[in-house]
């Protein structure tokens, strides 16, 4: 995607004024001073929200300096601010928030309060109140005759049980029919199961519990116990990441943790790995070696849950290591990637992927497919996802990371998920893109590019908005909306606003790759992302024989019987919804309702039924043209006029220009339509518009007739809206 211009922007930052007022009594040593300090107080730290019955959730806080009360704001939606819902007066540290609404998430943020002011906004947190998710990372450290399980504790938990077994494959369903499987309820993280069999290889999931019931099974680990004292190595393992805002980098960075990532024990004279594992959510990890030895502690570039790898042009993943020691007993070995190493651009595609693939788990309950993306220092493949292998994508299906001269974007967390939408869009709906060049002021697309660039624009600040304000997983400055798409280039960015793009005609269409995404921010904000994603995926979309753009969504979005969002279109002037002349029912021939001759009448074709009848009164010998002029959000409209008698047709036209775009699009038979970037305007200058004329030899009152046509290009619609003129001569 390419950001065209870039929109400065100013913003004031709100401050308070502190006035320190110093009293002092007496002289010397013997005084006696005080100190009144005339100031907001200061914002409360350490949020917290669990999950305390099935319609209630308990709130806690840390106090806050010179706090006199508390302010609650929250919403079901993410992006807290005081303009939220808010619940003032709170005086103690915790607040129980009641009746909720079961399978509802609950967002928070808390501000504190005194005689001269409120605080600044705490960190959102937030909670499903509904069935946790199943915990995301598992450690089991095997010892002799016995393995400790470890995961991450998640708010939405009670407790949680193991289910385990000899035999992989465990599940809750299935562990009592395994060899030696058994259950362990109830439990917290650490938990060590005494008494197994050395040599013994044993296999476990975890679920979590609240008061709603039981997740899914985590992913399988499995420990192996062995006589002697166990010789563990553990650590942690964290990458570099840079902080962007709307001007790009802006010089500030953070540790974060490699989640989920390959980690390695190697032999240090041979280079064998000696035992494998993987991180947790935290970046830790721990492995148990058979014996003592000279070793190093390796990470690679690469994850098996959610499946997700980052290689070179050659295809050869990254990897980072730490010096050489000699294991004896436990040992701790912690890897920090800077920045100053290439390696750190990788982990950071790779831990951006993993964020996606982990939004997708949510709304789909299972990981997306296997995705490889190929990045190198000095490449100039990319930034583009690649469905099929071709010259441009050497490696196959994947993403290709753009790093040339000052445009590098390892680190460019929205361009990469907007790429991953792509992936998304081509595994789980349809994408049938012709791809090629566009920019977001365009608003006359191929239709079918539109839709696929508007769905990617979307998807960053999704899931961003999934990650919540304040995500350390963010790399974005504090409190950038969501919806807020940069582009680094050098010491500089490029950004735009999905959420609030200009009022300008260039963004409004559903021709438009910003109107389109603009939609989808809405509709989500309004409806939830499930919605949204139900309908992506539902199979009038994946399975659509028409081209699949905006109105396919459209389309299934009805079908699905969600929500009217016409109100959410129509301020895009997508228009989709009846005209003010279909109130005098113009789908049929109506000799009551007549044109004016050269008045122009504006008109939207907004189903698969509607056909517009306009009557007109003609005189004989006299010419008349009709014509339709400003196509929009993809219309193309084919024209016949009609003689008194409702039967006759005296004219037809489908295209003015008498071309025949049936199943092709405008610039393969025009290519001045396409700009010297290669940018091709498929909807623009009324090249699908219609044009007749004819001469009656008797008056009377003639018809109109105005449907999209049935040969319309492949980037074209099957609704929209036009003008339409009479004229004579």
């Amino acid at each position: 995607m390419k950001i065209e211009q870039r929109k400065e922007q100013s913003a004031s930052r709100i401050g308070f004024f502190f006035l320190l007022i110093l009293s002092l009594s007496g002289c010397g040593g013997g005084g006696e001073s005080s100190q009144v300090i005339e100031a907001p107080p200061g914002t409360p730290a350490g949020v917290s929200v669990v999950i305390t019955a099935s319609n209630e959730l308990t709130l806690s806080w840390g106090s806050a300096a010179n706090a006199a009360s508390y302010n609650i704001y929250w919403s079901t939606l993410p992006g807290i601010s005081k303009t939220s819902t808010k619940i003032s007066g709170v005086t103690a540290t915790n607040y129980a928030h009641k009746p909720l609404t079961t399978g509802s998430t609950y967002y928070y943020a808390v501000t504190a309060m005194n005689n001269y002011g409120e605080s600044d906004i705490s960190a959102e947190v937030f909670v499903l109140l509904d069935i946790p998710r199943p915990p995301g990372a598992i450690a089991a450290v095997a010892g002799d005759g016995q393995a400790t399980l470890s995961w991450s504790a998640d708010v939405a938990t009670v407790s949680y049980n193991i289910y385990m077994a000899s035999q992989s494959g465990v599940t809750k369903a299935n562990y009592a029919t395994l060899t030696g499987g058994m259950a362990h309820t109830g439990v917290t993280s650490p938990y060590t199961h005494t008494g197994l069999t050395n040599g013994t290889a044993y296999y476990f999931v975890v679920t979590s519990v609240n008061s709603f019931g039981e997740s899914s099974e985590s992913g399988e680990v499995a420990a192996t116990p062995a006589t002697g004292s166990a010789l563990t190595v553990s650590g942690s393992v964290k990458y570099e990441d840079k902080e962007y805002g709307t001007s790009g980098f802006t010089g500030n960075t953070t540790y974060k943790a490699v989640r989920f990532a390959e980690v390695e024990a190697v032999e240090a004279t041979s280079g064998a790995t000696i035992v494998a594992g993987t991180t947790d959510a935290t970046g830790s990890y721990v492995l148990t070696l058979p014996s003592a030895s000279a070793i190093h502690i390796r990470v690679i570039s690469s994850a098996a849950t959610p499946p997700v790898a980052v290689k070179d042009i050659s295809n050869a993943l990254y990897s980072a290591a730490g010096s050489n020691f000699t294991a004896s007993g436990s040992a701790t070995a912690n890897i920090h990637i800077p920045a100053t190493n290439q390696a750190a651009g990788a982990f950071n595609i790779l831990d951006t992927y993993i964020s996606a693939a982990q939004f997708i788990q949510s709304l789909s309950g299972s990981y997306p497919p296997a995705i490889s993306a190929f990045w190198q220092q000095g490449s100039y493949y990319g930034t583009y996802y690649c469905a099929i292998p071709d010259f441009y994508c050497p490696h196959g299906v994947g993403v290709y990371v753009l790093n040339y001269d000052t445009d590098t974007d390892e680190y460019d967390d929205d361009v990469l998920w907007h790429e991953y939408g792509h992936f998304i869009a081509a595994n789980y709906s349809k994408d049938d893109s012709p791809g090629g060049a566009h920019y977001i002021s365009s608003n006359d697309l191929d239709m079918r590019l539109s839709w696929s660039e508007g769905w990617g624009d979307f998807f960053p600040g999704a899931v961003k908005a999934w990650l919540g304000a304040g995500s350390p997983l963010l790399s974005t400055m504090p409190l950038m909306a969501s919806s807020v798409y940069v582009d680094t280039s050098g010491t500089s960015g490029n950004y735009f606003d999905f959420g609030n793009p200009p009022s300008n005609p260039a963004y409004y269409y559903s021709s438009s790759e910003a109107a389109v995404a603009k939609v989808l921010i809405d509709v989500r904000n309004t409806h939830g992302m499930q919605a949204v994603w139900d309908t992506f995926v539902s199979g009038s979309v994946k399975n659509a024989t028409a081209p699949v753009n905006f109105e396919v969504f459209w389309d299934g979005w009805n079908l699905l019987g969600k929500p009217d969002i016409t109100a959410t279109l129509s301020a895009r002037s997508i228009l989709y919804s009846a005209d003010s002349y279909e109130v005098s029912s113009d789908n049929t021939p109506n000799a009551s309702r007549k044109a004016v001759l050269a008045l122009a009448e504006n008109h939207t074709l907004f189903d698969s039924t509607d056909i517009d009848y306009i009557a007109f009164d003609a005189t004989a010998g006299s010419q008349y043209t009709v014509r339709t002029t400003a196509l929009r959000n993809g219309a193309d409209t084919v024209i016949r006029i009609i003689a008194p008698d409702q039967i006759t047709e005296k004219a037809t036209n489908d295209n003015t220009n008498g071309a025949n775009y049936s199943n092709i699009v405008p610039s393969d038979i025009y290519p001045a339509l396409c700009d010297q970037w290669g940018e091709c305007h498929e909807n623009g200058s009324d090249i699908l518009g219609s044009t007749a004329s004819f001469t009656p030899t008797v008056p009377g009152t003639y018809y109109v007739e105005v449907k999209s046509s049935p040969s319309r290009p492949l980037s074209a619609g099957k609704y929209g809206n036009y003008t339409l003129t009479i004229t004579s001569p």
